[in-house]
C-alpha cells in the first residue's frame, strides 16, 4: 500500500487514513522475448557463432511460472495450547510449538512498510484487511503510531524485524488471524496504553527488548502475549483477562522478561505459563482466576505477589524449579502444588484461606 524508504530528514507524516486489503500479487513470469527468438530460430536449423549445432543441442522454452511463492506458516498445532494442557514429559517443548514468522515479501500483502532508514509518524490512521501484515517495520530510525487502529489482518496487525525502533501508543490491535504484535529479534517498541485484542495471539515477542506499559490484553485466542528466544521484554501496569493463557514464556534459559505490577484474571488456561528453562520475574502482580503453571524446566522468581481465586494458586512440574518468596496466596483450592519430578524453593510467603491445603 505505502512503502516508506531511504535516508528522511524528517518522517513522512500519515494522518487520517485508511490503508487496506493489500494481496500478494502473483505475477506470471514469462520467457524473455530475445530468448524466445533465438529459440525459434536455432530449433528452425540456425546455430550459434560457437559452431554448436541443434544435433548437439536443444533449447525448449521455459514454462511460465508464478513468483513471489509466499506462504504463512501452519500453526495449527497451536491448538493444543487453547484450553488445554498438552501431554508432555519432557523439559523441552520445541517440538510442540509451531514457529510464527513472516514470508519474504518484498512489499506485497502489506500495507505500510518503512525500511531502510525510512521512518513515519502515523496518527488517526487505520490498516486494515492485508494479506500478510498491516504495518511491517524494519527500518532501525524511530517511527511513532498513535491513536491508530490495525486489525483483520489474514496474518498479522504489526510486524518489527530485527532493531526497528517504533512507539505505539493508544491504539487498536484487533482481530488479526496470527498475532497482533510479532516482535523479532533486537527489535525493541515501547507500547503503551493500547488494547491488544481478540487476535490468535495478541503479542509474540521473541528476544526482544519491548518495554509494555498499561495496556489491555483481553480476549485473544490461545495466549495475551507468547515470549521467547531469549527476550528481555518488560511488562508492567497491563490487564491481561480473558485469553487462553494470559502469558506464556518459554525457552531458552536466556529467555528473562520482567512481569510487574499487571493483572492476571480469567484466563482459562493459567495467567502465568513459565516453561523450558526460561527465567522469568514476576513481581507485584494480581493473579486472580487462573494461577501460575511452571513446568519443563522452568526457573522463575515469583516475587510479592497476590494469588487468589484459583483452583491451584503455583502448580510446578517436570524438572522445574521456581523461587517463590513473599507471596500472598489466598483463598484458592489449593495454594500451591509441586509434582512430578519438580522442586521449588518457598520463603516467607504467606498462606491463608485455602480450602485444601497450603502446599501440596
Amino acid at each position: 500500500g505505502i512503502r516508506v524508504s531511504g535516508k528522511m530528514s524528517s518522517p513522512a507524516v500519515i494522518y487520517n487514513c485508511k490503508v487496506f486489503s493489500h494481496a500478494v500479487q502473483e505475477v506470471p513470469v514469462a520467457t524473455p522475448a530475445a530468448l524466445n527468438a533465438l529459440t525459434r530460430s536455432f530449433n528452425a536449423g540456425g546455430s550459434f557463432s560457437g559452431g554448436l549445432d541443434r544435433t548437439s543441442v536443444s533449447i525448449r522454452p521455459v514454462m511460465p511460472t508464478t513468483q513471489p511463492q509466499w506462504e504463512l506458516p501452519d500453526v495449527s498445532e497451536d491448538d493444543a495450547f487453547a484450553g488445554g494442557e498438552p501431554e508432555t514429559n519432557s523439559k523441552n517443548e520445541t517440538q510442540i510449538v509451531p514457529k510464527y514468522s513472516l514470508p519474504i515479501t518484498d512489499g506485497g500483502g502489506v500495507g505500510i512498510y518503512v525500511e531502510a532508514a525510512g521512518c513515519i509518524l502515523m496518527e488517526d490512521s487505520s490498516v486494515f484487511a492485508n494479506t500478510l501484515v498491516n504495518v511491517l517495520i524494519t527500518a532501525k530510525t524511530k517511527s511513532i503510531l498513535t491513536k491508530c487502529s490495525l486489525y483483520a489482518s489474514e496474518g498479522y496487525g504489526i510486524v518489527l524485524r530485527t532493531a526497528a525502533s517504533v512507539e505505539i501508543r493508544d491504539s487498536f490491535v484487533l482481530h488479526n488471524s496470527y498475532a497482533g504484535l510479532l516482535v523479532e529479534h533486537q527489535a525493541a517498541p515501547i507500547v503503551s496504553n493500547v488494547r491488544i485484542s481478540e487476535n490468535n495471539i495478541g503479542c509474540i515477542l521473541l528476544g526482544d527488548r519491548s518495554d509494555f506499559a498499561r495496556c489491555n490484553i483481553s480476549k485473544n485466542r490461545i495466549c495475551g502475549v507468547r515470549i521467547g528466544e531469549g527476550s528481555n521484554a518488560v511488562i508492567g501496569d497491563c490487564t491481561l483477562t480473558d485469553n487462553g493463557c494470559g502469558v506464556e514464556v518459554r525457552y531458552p534459559i536466556s529467555t528473562t522478561p520482567t512481569l510487574h505490577h499487571n493483572t492476571l484474571s480469567g484466563n482459562t488456561f493459567c495467567g502465568v505459563l513459565c516453561t523450558g528453562g526460561s527465567r522469568p520475574t514476576v513481581k507485584e502482580n494480581v493473579i486472580k482466576i487462573c494461577g501460575v503453571m511452571v513446568r519443563c524446566g522452568g526457573r522463575p522468581t515469583i516475587s510479592d505477589n497476590v494469588i487468589e481465586e484459583n483452583v491451584v494458586g503455583i502448580l510446578v512440574r517436570l524438572f522445574s524449579e521456581p523461587i517463590v518468596e513473599t507471596n500472598m496466596i489466598r483463598a484458592n483450592q489449593c495454594g500451591a502444588m509441586v509434582e512430578w519430578n519438580a522442586a521449588g524453593v518457598f520463603s516467607r510467603n504467606r498462606f491463608t484461606s485455602n480450602a485444601d491445603h497450603a502446599i501440596t
